[in-house]
């Protein structure tokens, strides 16, 4: 993303254009490989029509800027051939040098190209790590059917397992649960494997570490793990961070009637009335 915002005006004049490779190289990888957003999805960020983003994105391939790249990748994570979309690579080498840093200018949340919440817009959490883990995901997918090495990822931990185009099962959703201490209902968890699949954010083991992390740091609050899955499946959340649960609460019992240390009846019936 630093190298698409660094790009010399005299290099990329095209404001729309510029508009679009920044949201694209916001879906790709660290090395500016795989990223498989759809048109409509870019057509979301931008705010440009589908035919327009459609438009750049070819006038961007002509311009050197992105290549198309292994396309294995779209067909590892997405199921149906009639969905899968095209894989570009950024041309890192075209254009500016990446500059250190991480801001963007982008950001994940929705998916949109705001850092902060759009005037009249709702406010929607931050779900900053699952694009890039989706990608993740794809291309590990893709190397495994090949028969290639897959390298590691700088953010992910080397002891961490690895997913592959087969998925990440319940049984491996278990296992980590038990190391980490938390009781899960089988129901539950196979629900919520199912919930992400759905909306197309399959887990992996590093993101379903991530989600026990904040399961734990609900304990406090008297939410169990099985009433904050079922609350994050009822909102349609891609991910689920332990403060958007209590505020989510606190809106739903009205003012001053949220979770606090002295009190926790509020989330004795989480699940009655909410699914």
């Amino acid at each position: 993303m630093s190298w698409a915002m660094q790009m010399p005006k005299s290099t990329l004049g095209d404001a729309s254009a510029r508009h679009v490779l920044l949201c694209l190289a916001n879906y790709a990888g660290q090395d500016g490989r795989g990223a498989f957003p759809s048109a409509e999805q870019l057509a979301e960020d931008t705010g440009l029509s589908e035919r327009t983003v459609r438009y750049k994105l070819d006038l961007l391939e002509e311009m050197g800027l992105i290549a198309r790249g292994n396309q294995a990748i779209a067909a590892a994570y997405i199921g149906r051939k009639d969905r899968i979309t095209n894989v570009y690579d950024l041309q890192l080498k075209r254009g500016a040098a990446a500059a250190p840093g991480d801001a963007t200018g982008c950001s994940s949340q929705q998916h949109g190209v705001q850092t902060t919440t759009e005037r009249g817009a709702a406010a929607a959490p931050n779900t900053s790590g699952n694009q890039e883990q989706n990608q993740e995901q794809g291309r590990e997918g893709a190397a495994s059917a090949s028969g290639e090495a897959v390298s590691n990822d700088p953010e992910t931990a080397p002891d961490q397992p690895r997913s592959r185009a087969k998925g990440f099962s319940l049984a491996d959703m278990q296992a980590l649960t038990d190391t980490a201490g938390i009781s899960i209902a089988a129901d539950v968890a196979q629900d919520y494997l199912a919930h992400r699949k759905a909306i197309k954010a399959p887990l992996n083991a590093t993101i379903w570490k991530t989600t026990l992390v904040e399961l734990a740091k609900l304990a406090p609050h008297g939410i169990t793990a099985d009433q904050a899955l079922a609350e994050a499946m009822a909102a349609g959340w891609r991910g689920l961070k332990s403060d958007w649960l209590v505020n989510r609460l606190k809106r739903q019992q009205g003012p001053g009637a949220g979770p606090n240390d002295d009190d926790t009846s509020w989330a004795n019936d989480l699940n009655e009335g909410g699914l």
